[in-house]
């Protein structure tokens, strides 16, 4: 099988059949190849702890829609959004490190160096004129200082840092909690339109499928991942997916880094508090 058939098969696998990420490596260790999971007779991988009946029914009728993910992955390599597998060898290996990869990366734009170095900037959907102001400036600071900036989200305090980080003229990493055909907001469109030209506008989703609460929290160990460290702009509060961030960053070892002028304000004990927007050199200088 070429990469290219891998590629479709692993689409019918996690998308047509319902395959989650975890169980997709389980497989692989399993069975080998995408292609070769299809060639498991049904009561066999029925047998399998994690997979059970139903499941297992459902990878062996995916196969018919074989030739509509086919025509699928063709019409978006020509609106050039690209497919890589986990099987590749140029697979982000700060993603491959997770637990639970991606099987696949849709993408625009240029994949990020694997030493390229990346802070993600996390913050609310719905900032105060404060902390906007705030995530413009430090966004610019890290690019400025040669560093990647990653955030999850194209709009509210996140897009502020990805826009600034952008005109200062480094490559940014976004990544989306939907398809890139999906119901993007004209924001969002705007943002990735200008993150693409020099850094990756990146999903885990195919392109036509759409945002969810589901893929939103989903998507954040991405961005996570995808960084050396996490720098959190809590000068107008958090939210409940930057606390689950939080979360994401302990579990993944990553150091957390804080802003906010707040002296009083409780956060998990792995957080590195900062108070002025110039002491942003700390997470620059702890980058490897």
């Amino acid at each position: 099988m070429t990469i290219t058939e891998e590629k479709i098969y692993t689409r019918l696998l996690t998308e047509t059949a319902g395959v989650s990420p975890r169980l997709f490596q389980e497989l692989l260790l399993s069975y080998g190849q995408p292609s070769d999971i299809f060639e498991v007779p049904v009561p066999e991988l029925s047998a399998h702890p994690r997979v059970g009946g139903k499941l297992a029914k459902a990878i062996g009728k995916a196969k018919e829609n074989y030739l509509k993910i086919e025509s699928e992955t063709n019409d978006f390599a020509a609106q050039k959004i690209y497919t890589l597998s986990f099987l590749e060898e140029n697979y982000p290996l700060l993603l491959r490190a997770l637990g639970d990869p991606p099987p696949l990366l849709f993408y625009r734009g240029a994949l990020p160096a694997d030493d390229e170095k990346s802070v993600a900037v996390i913050g609310p959907n719905l900032p105060s004129q404060d902390s906007v102001g705030q995530a413009v400036r430090l966004g610019r600071a890290l690019a400025q200082s040669g560093v990647s900036v990653v955030t999850g989200s194209g709009k509210g305090l996140e897009a502020s840092a990805q826009v600034s980080a952008v005109v200062a003229g480094k490559p940014s990493r976004l990544v989306l909690s939907c398809g890139h055909e999906a119901d993007l907001t004209d924001e969002e469109i705007t943002l990735g339109v200008q993150v693409e030209k020099k850094g990756v506008l990146l999903s885990e989703y195919s392109p036509l499928t759409k945002k969810s609460p589901e893929h939103e929290a989903a998507s954040r160990r991405l961005v996570v991942a995808l960084a050396q460290a996490v720098l959190v702009i809590a000068s107008s509060g958090v939210d409940e997916l930057t606390e689950a961030t939080f979360e994401l960053a302990i579990q993944q070892g990553k150091p957390i880094f804080v802003f906010n002028p707040d002296r009083d304000a409780v956060f998990p004990a792995e957080v590195i508090p900062l108070v002025q927007e110039e002491e942003v050199d700390l997470v620059v200088r702890g980058l490897v």
